[in-house]
């Protein structure tokens, strides 16, 4: 049996004698249920199971991000499988360079990686492509940064879901890195610098120009997504035309993820893991605490069930009310919360 990674990085393909058993369990192993699909016309209706196959069984393909998943499984059937890799090799070579752990700040002038972000900069160097899952307020955009300087000639792109996200990386990588750093969509088209900041949603609608016109897409050499717990189709309408082989996703949610396994076939699997304990135990972080308050009031029959969240949380006049007073008493209280 051989397994072979495309060029695409999207993708590997199993070629060879391969029992109708053994795909059998390839699939069952990239088989996961639905949240929800019990609600669904098509599962009630008995045209659907449920369930969703990442595993192409007739044309034999895995997404190259669940190559991790496979290989225990042929292990467990005593298959040892041939590795072809045809993706290309990352921008520092076969072996990984020493990360760069001093970055620009405004205030200070520079600022040093603590232990932590320096071991997740390191295994994004060593691993390549994987999920980065780090509490917030860990420094997800500095690890990230720190790669970016580290390997000074490569074309980079990070991808958020968010325009607010979005202008806001942009802004600390610019002063991390000392450089400037591009923004497609909202208006700006700026392809042509080394490391550029977009939205999904952006790249998505524009695909065709970036992937054939502009040759931008064939360009990147690392990309990065955050928020990678929501990754999307439409993500990966994006990334099966990025053949980066340096593939990283950023989350504080990634093991919670009701998608996990599609998370995981887009990037591939975790890398890095810190727990919010972790960093509350290192003073970079507070222990949340949450306070639930119940709005009792019922609101009126909604015609248009699309503007449910607008009628009912939105616009409520009584929820807002009993929100800013919760609010009123913390402040008479001097706390943070009730």
């Amino acid at each position: 049996m051989l397994l072979t990674f495309t060029p695409d990085c999207a993708h590997a393909v199993l070629s060879g004698r391969i029992s109708i058993s053994v795909l059998r369990e390839i699939d069952r192993a990239l088989t996961f249920n639905e949240v929800g699909a019990r609600f669904t016309p098509q599962f009630k209706r008995g045209l659907w199971d449920g369930k969703t196959h990442l595993f192409d069984a007739k044309h034999q393909i895995i997404p190259a991000g669940l190559v991790h998943r496979v290989l225990p499984v042929l292990e467990a059937l005593g298959i040892e499988p041939d590795i072809e890799d045809a993706r290309p090799s990352p921008p520092w070579g076969s072996d990984p360079p020493e990360l760069v752990t001093t970055l620009h700040d405004e205030k200070r002038g520079t600022i040093t990686l603590e232990p932590d972000q320096v071991a997740a900069g390191e295994s994004i160097l060593e691993n390549v492509r994987g999920l980065v899952e780090m509490a917030t307020s860990g420094g997800k955009t500095e690890i990230i940064a720190a790669v970016f300087k580290t390997i000074p000639g490569a074309r980079a792109l990070m991808i958020a879901d968010r325009w607010a996200l979005v202008e806001q990386t942009r802004d600390r990588l610019e002063e991390r890195l000392q450089e400037r750093v591009g923004l497609y969509g909202g208006g700006f088209k700026q392809v042509n610098r080394r490391v550029t900041v977009s939205t999904v949603q952006s790249l998505a609608a524009h695909r065709k120009a970036l992937s054939q016109n502009l040759g931008f897409f064939r360009e990147q050499q690392i990309v990065v997504y955050d928020e990678a717990h929501g990754v999307s189709e439409q993500a990966n309408s994006v990334l099966k035309l990025i053949p980066a082989p340096v593939r990283i996703g950023l989350s504080a949610t990634i093991k919670e993820a009701t998608r996990r396994m599609v998370v995981e076939s887009y990037l591939g699997p975790i890398i890095f893991e810190e727990e919010l304990a972790t960093l509350v135990a290192l003073g970079r972080a507070a222990q949340p605490h949450v306070s639930m308050i119940r709005v009792h009031e019922p609101i009126d029959e909604i015609e248009d069930p699309a503007n449910a969240y607008w009628h009912g949380i939105v616009t409520s006049k009584h929820r807002n009310d009993v929100i800013i007073d919760a609010a009123l008493r913390c402040i008479a209280r001097s706390l943070p919360f009730l």
